[in-house]
Formats: C-alpha cells, structure tokens, sequence
C-alpha cells in the first residue's frame, strides 16, 4: 500500500482467546486476503468463511498499522505491513456470541 493509504479490506476487532487471536491476528488489522482471494468487504468475507466448516484452515493476509485501531485515522496513516497468518476455523455456539457485530468493513 501507498504510504498514507489504507488497502481495502475488512478491518477486525480481535476476540481474546479466540482463532484470530491464536493466528496473531491483532485489532486494527485490516484482512485483505482469505486463501488468495482478495476481500473487498464484509460479505464476501462471511461468504468464503461460510464455505468452510470447523477445523478448516484458512490462508489470511492482513495489513496491519501499528496504532490504528479504526478506520478515522485513514487520513495520514503511516505505512503499514503485510503479514501472513493461519487459522483454524471453531465454532462458537450461539449462547456464547457477541451481542454485535464487531467486524467493520472498510471501502475506499
């Protein structure tokens, strides 16, 4: 990405104890790669989890900016990484989910 852009992507909120956090994923990080395809938004993130079923791997890349825990800092963001994680798809039964949606999306 270009110095002060932000690719798209799905930005995440990281659940403690949960597959992201084991893959070392972090807030703030941004997923813009599920097993080489490219994610573009929320739904097509939820359509290709949707294709799989626990215990699944999945290939994710994300972009990560140190500090940037949403999407208003876009503005004279400083340069970023990519960096390469695996995860195990689990199944979290419902009595147990988020009240809300922490998953935000981010277009350009």
């Amino acid at each position: 990405a270009q110095e002060g852009k932000i690719p798209d992507g799905v930005f995440i909120e990281v659940e403690a104890g949960g597959p992201a956090d084991k893959a070392g994923l972090k807030n703030g990080d941004i997923i813009v790669d599920i097993d080489d395809t490219v994610i573009t938004d929320t739904a097509q993130l939820q359509d290709i989890i949707l294709t799989h079923k626990a215990g699944d791997v999945l290939k994710v890349k994300v972009y990560r900016v140190e500090g940037i825990l949403d999407m208003s800092a876009n503005q004279d963001a400083p340069e970023g990484e990519y960096v390469d994680a695996e995860f195990t798809l689990e199944v979290i039964p419902a009595d147990i989910q988020p009240e809300e949606d922490t998953t935000r999306m981010f277009e350009q």
